[in-house]
């Protein structure tokens, strides 16, 4: 085997763990930046979420108003009482439910917020676990890279930067190799 000079062997593994290093290190910062946009995105449906269900729970009760009115409208037409009694436990029993169909549309909404705003912060903590396995990897690879030069180093058929090999121009081994 002809001898491969160990400055050429710790050069060729030291540019293969500079690139593995880059590669893993970038790739976290991509996956990190994605995840980070997804958080964003979250957040900002979370908003709308929010804001849709506030404008539900508008309109339920504008609705409500207009329901009540026509109730009060029609026991007026009908010569009723509707101060008391039945009529106006009906108008109140109307109103009751009308606004429980306003705060359920608001807890809808944010209920729903609340699960994409922990979406967010998952994806937030999703994203720094990225960048810290980049540098992980990129930290394993460069050891994995420092012990295959050292192991060539120590093989049979390389001398320390001369270009010649072991045992010098006329073959051989070093000594304790057979």
């Amino acid at each position: 085997m002809p001898a491969i000079p160990i400055g050429y062997a710790i050069a060729a593994f030291a540019l293969a763990a500079g690139a593995a290093t880059a590669g893993t290190i970038l790739s976290g910062q991509a996956q990190a930046a994605a995840a980070k946009d997804a958080a964003k995105a979250a957040l900002a449906e979370a908003s709308v979420r929010n804001a849709e269900s506030q404008h539900a729970a508008r309109q339920i009760r504008r609705r409500n108003m207009l329901i009540l009115g026509s109730q009060r409208a029609a026991a007026a037409k009908a010569n009723l009482d509707i101060g008391a009694g039945s009529v106006a436990d009906f108008i109140e029993d109307s109103a009751i439910q009308g606004e429980l169909d306003a705060l359920a549309a608001l807890y809808s909404g944010k209920a729903a917020g609340g699960l994409l705003a922990a979406r967010a912060s998952s994806l937030r903590s999703q994203a720094k676990s990225y960048v810290t396995g980049s540098y992980i990897g990129a930290a394993g690879s460069i050891i994995g890279s420092a012990g295959s030069a050292i192991y060539i180093s120590k093989s049979p058929g390389t001398t320390a930067g001369t270009g010649t090999p072991a045992g010098g121009a006329t073959g051989g081994t070093r000594a304790g190799y057979s």
